[in-house]
């Protein structure tokens, strides 16, 4: 219920300079400082994505208001509903909170972080096969019989990937990952491959898999296995491939 004093309603009430947050009449509230039942919650989004952020308060009816804020405490122009969409316009994080004013003043939300990620380089690919005298590699490489080649284009990441998918060695041996040229970048690197599942590795440059000038990353054996099977399963057929990398 509001709190009404001939008719009107009254959101503020000041006794002896005191903002009243809470009436009690026969020890039942009737009006009180709205509460936040549910908190905004962020998310991860593109560049040209968005996310809608939504904030519930419980005021006991009375008549509350609502301003969202970025981060730094900056009011967002024209965010007054219990719902915000963010409209992303350049990678970054970003935080949001609300500020819902009622009967016996304001209340703040907790802050959503919103994280504006670049989508990635996508490629469709054939998976291919080359017979080596100590290996064989099946996936996709550059500048072989294995088609296709992957040009990253994220943030500290031009490099081009020189081979992805699976190699394996005479004596039994199996790498699967890939294989940047050039100067090492430290970081996470995403693979979201059509029909597989998502594979997340960080980058290396240990000189056991990679040579001067070159780095990438190691699959772990379960995804190395799975990945094998996935790619003789699918010789010679066309697989959309998208690269993230985030710095570390």
């Amino acid at each position: 219920m509001a709190f009404f004093i001939d008719g009107q309603e009254i959101l503020t009430l000041n006794v002896d300079g005191t903002v009243v947050e809470t009436i009690t009449i026969d020890n039942v509230t009737v009006a009180r400082k709205p509460v936040i039942t549910t908190q905004p919650i962020g998310g991860a989004i593109a560049p040209d994505g968005s996310i809608t952020l939504s904030v519930v308060a419980d005021g006991l009816g009375s008549t509350m208001a609502y301003q969202w804020h970025n981060s730094d405490g900056s009011p967002v122009s024209g965010a007054t509903d219990p719902s915000y969409a963010f409209n992303a316009n350049e990678t970054g994080v970003f935080g949001f909170y609300c500020v819902v004013s009622g009967f016996g003043g304001s209340v703040q939300s907790d802050t959503a972080t919103v994280t504006v990620e670049a989508a990635g380089s996508a490629h469709v690919l054939t998976i291919g096969m080359k017979d080596g005298a100590l290996y064989d590699v099946i996936g996709f490489s550059k500048g072989s019989d294995v088609a296709g080649n992957l040009q990253p284009t994220m943030t500290d990441l031009g490099d081009e990937c020189e081979y992805f998918g699976e190699t394996v060695y005479v004596e039994g041996t199996k790498f699967g990952g890939a294989v940047f040229t050039g100067s090492f970048k430290a970081g996470t690197v995403t693979f979201i491959i059509e029909g597989f599942r998502t594979v997340v590795s960080t980058t290396s440059n240990s000189p056991d898999y990679f040579l001067d000038g070159t780095y990438g990353c190691v699959f772990d054996p379960t995804t190395t296995a799975d990945f094998y099977s996935f790619l003789t399963s699918n010789m010679n057929s066309e697989v959309g491939v998208t690269i993230q990398f985030e710095p570390s």
